[in-house]
């Protein structure tokens, strides 16, 4: 049995999609793949989970209110356990899901990636001032992020977090807080909620007055497509209602996501998301997607 995060169907292989075919609550619920859907010539493909209620509870491992955000490192340990039921090597797969993982990678293969300023935080107070991101360590689609902007005097935020009740929610609205104390409280929750981290702001370059990074598919080695994204937040996901455009692109860029993609050597696919810096003086890799290569509205 082979595994791959993608793969392309053929007259000689049979497929089976994990997260289609068999949801990743049905691997857990009965022990791994039953052995009637497997086939000595079979593939297996990993494909999103669905963000079926049911099936977000069985990798969490209890039930969540309706729109709760999603504890992402409770959520990994169940995606990490379905994957050792299925009796593949995930570790690539994992590898980009872990955002501190695929950055000491990058790191070493001299892709450019935002500065670490946390690796672990617990609490307001370890925050330094500058404008940085808060950021679940297995984090995805900008749930759980938080822009901040910390001075002597006044911080400034920026989320999709919402708080009901003392209980965490995700939306599609991007809010701004103004008030410290709530920022506190805020990043106090999140950082009791699941596992964050903290990496420099890095500004990007803009089109029409908005800021936009690039989502950049990779597949087996080759580009095979670019999106910018483009936001008057600091948060450009397609699901927030932003703006999508044919992205700009240079060979320095295309390098660069081709070599973020040797850092996972047994994927065949990702989505990288790139930005540009001001005047396109530079760029930088913010993440890798094992999921990210179907680019609609939830990219």
């Amino acid at each position: 049995m082979e595994s791959s995060t993608t793969t392309s169907r053929s007259p000689s292989n049979h497929v089976l999609t994990v997260g289609k075919d068999i949801s990743y609550a049905a691997i857990l619920a009965h022990g791994g793949i039953p052995h009637e859907l497997i086939a000595s010539d079979t593939i297996v493909q990993f494909a999103a989970p669905s963000r079926a209620e049911s099936e977000t509870n069985a990798l969490v491992g209890w039930t969540l209110s309706k729109y709760q955000l999603v504890p992402r490192a409770q959520w990994m340990l169940g995606f990490k356990r379905a994957l050792r039921l299925c009796g593949v090597d995930g570790d690539d797969l994992v590898a980009m899901f872990d955002k501190l993982e695929s950055r000491c990678r990058f790191e070493r293969a001299g892709v450019p990636v935002p500065a670490l300023l946390l690796g672990h935080i617990d609490s307001f107070d370890e925050l330094p001032r500058g404008r940085m991101f808060l950021k679940p360590v297995f984090g995805s689609s900008a749930a759980g992020i938080v822009a901040l902007q910390i001075g002597r005097r006044r911080a400034q935020a920026w989320t999709t977090v919402d708080v009901q009740d003392g209980i965490l929610f995700n939306s599609r609205r991007v809010r701004t807080i103004n008030s410290t104390l709530e920022i506190a409280r805020l990043v106090e929750r999140l950082c009791n909620y699941d596992q964050m981290f903290v990496e420099q702001w890095v500004p990007k370059a803009s089109i029409d007055g908005k800021a936009f990074d690039v989502r950049v598919v990779v597949r087996d080695g080759v580009i095979e497509k670019r999106v910018a994204r483009l936001s008057r937040t600091p948060m450009t996901n397609l699901h927030l209602l932003n703006e999508r455009r044919d992205a700009p692109f240079g060979a320095a860029a295309d390098a660069t996501c081709l070599r973020a993609m040797q850092c996972f050597p047994t994927a065949r696919s990702a989505g990288i998301d790139l930005a540009f810096t001001p005047r396109y003086k530079s760029h930088v890799v913010f993440e890798i997607n094992a999921f990210g290569t179907i680019i609609h509205d939830s990219a």
